[in-house]
């Protein structure tokens, strides 16, 4: 919701790189493949802390092969839309390996022991019901979405603010495990809870959002801010 605002400099940012996929031919979809490829190696790398991010030498893999893996994401759309490629299935197909690379990296991250310390059960609890809710964010839109709701800008987390949290916080837990004597590694369990309640904030969000439009009592003020007509609510 937040990052939708700056999507334009993020597309300024990456024209140049965009034009060199565009011009060597890569597909979209084959660019998604390689994004999803990113994140299931940066996931691998989550779950062997002891051989990246507590290592003061590799600390910087888990973060850099993560920020990869949503570059590619993020370039997919752009030469699809630059080489007039969109397609339905290429919609669905980014979706669905989003969802993988999301699972992913929380299972990476769960079995790295990261979410809870000292409690081996309630880091895994932590981490399926994780994986729960970060499904539940996209299956709320797209579930509503296929009833007509329209869910413009409705929601706190969406993936980019997932992303750049979890990368945020992925790199300062790589930071505190490389350079802090005798760290006590709290940071991360704190930091994914605040991150968690978020997510979940984020599904109740679209829930209520789609309860109003559904029964009729979505507010005018939505509508204004989103250019959208009173036909196309009633619909």
């Amino acid at each position: 919701m937040v990052l939708n605002r700056f999507r334009h400099i993020a597309d300024k940012i990456t024209k140049s790189q965009v034009k060199f996929f565009v011009r060597i031919g890569i597909k979209p979809n084959a660019l998604s493949i390689i994004g999803l490829a990113f994140g299931i190696f940066a996931s691998i790398t989550f779950a062997l802390p002891q051989y990246f991010i507590d290592t003061a030498v590799w600390a910087w893999v888990p973060p850099v092969l993560y920020f990869l893996s949503g570059y590619f994401d993020l370039i997919d759309g752009s030469v699809a839309r630059i080489t007039g490629t969109s397609s339905k299935f290429g919609g669905f197909l980014d979706s669905t390996l989003d969802r993988i690379g999301d699972s992913a990296a929380i299972i990476g991250i769960m079995i790295g022991n990261m979410l809870w310390v000292g409690n081996l059960q309630v880091n895994y609890v932590i981490g399926f019901i994780a994986i729960c809710v970060t499904i539940l964010i996209s299956y709320t839109r797209s579930r509503a979405e296929n009833e007509g709701v329209i869910m413009k800008g409705v929601g706190l987390m969406e993936r980019g603010e997932r992303f750049f949290a979890l990368l945020g916080g992925l790199i300062v837990e790589a930071i505190l495990r490389g350079t802090v004597p005798q760290y006590n590694q709290y940071f991360f369990p704190i930091f994914f809870c605040i991150y968690l309640f978020l997510c979940f904030f984020t599904v109740m969000q679209r829930i209520i959002h789609s309860y109003k439009w559904l029964t009729g009592k979505i507010s005018s003020k939505y509508l204004e801010k989103h250019n959208i007509s009173l036909d196309e609510a009633e619909k």
